[in-house]
Parts: C-alpha cells; sequence; structure tokens
C-alpha cells in the first residue's frame, strides 16, 4: 500500500480555522464596543452627578444664606457651556422639599433625576 503524504491544510481545514478565527475576532470586537459604550455612558453620568451634587450644595448655601430657593448657573467643558437650573420643590410630605435640577440644551430643558432632599420650609 501506498502512503499518500500531504504538504498542507485541505481546503475544508483552511475554511474552519477562517470561521473560528472570524468568530474571535466578531466577540473582541463586541466587548470592546460593549465596553466603550458602557465607559461613554458612565462618563456622562459621574459628569451629571458632580454638577447637581455642586449645584445642590450651592443652592443649599444660598438657601440657609439668603432664603433663595433657585439659583442658575453654568457650566463649561472642552466643547461648550450648559447653563442649568436648580430649585427646590414641596413634596407631599410636609418640610420635605425635592432637589429639582434641569440642564438647558439649547433651550431643550432636561431634567436630571437626583435624589437630593432638603427638609426645612421653604419660603
Amino acid at each position: 500500500m501506498k502512503r499518500k503524504t500531504s504538504s498542507g491544510f485541505s481546503m475544508i481545514e483552511s475554511i474552519v480555522a477562517m470561521v473560528i478565527v472570524s468568530i474571535v475576532l466578531g466577540s473582541v470586537y463586541y466587548l470592546v464596543q460593549s465596553q466603550t459604550n458602557t465607559l461613554l455612558y458612565n462618563k456622562k453620568l459621574l459628569k451629571n452627578f458632580f454638577i447637581t451634587s455642586n449645584a445642590y450644595a450651592e443652592l443649599y448655601l444660598k438657601y440657609n444664606i439668603n432664603q433663595q430657593s433657585e439659583y442658575q448657573g453654568e457650566n463649561s467643558d472642552d466643547a461648550q457651556t450648559i447653563g442649568w437650573m436648580a430649585s427646590f420643590k414641596p413634596t407631599v410630605i410636609t418640610n420635605i422639599n425635592r432637589f429639582i435640577f434641569v440642564l438647558d440644551k439649547e433651550n431643550d430643558n432636561l431634567e436630571i433625576k437626583s435624589d437630593f432632599y432638603f427638609y426645612g420650609k421653604i419660603k
């Protein structure tokens, strides 16, 4: 019997290898894209948290000093300047006021949810 020797890969072996490599590369690409989107979203949330917490602290001080329950300001980053308005609004519970923070993105008025509350009587 004569033995058949092969010096390379067959066509089917090459196709199977290419399919496996493409699946692995597709998975890596999806993972990188997903992590990038998550990073950008978390960066936006963190930025909004810092803006709202700073606005809350300023409004709280202004309320304690001169009974001011609304405050406007602006925040600038590398690309643009965004105006905002912060205020205390009463809730159904007596003397508990919710902190409202609204970003003015080209007059689109986007309210950012915050978990800040203020205990005190708003005049």
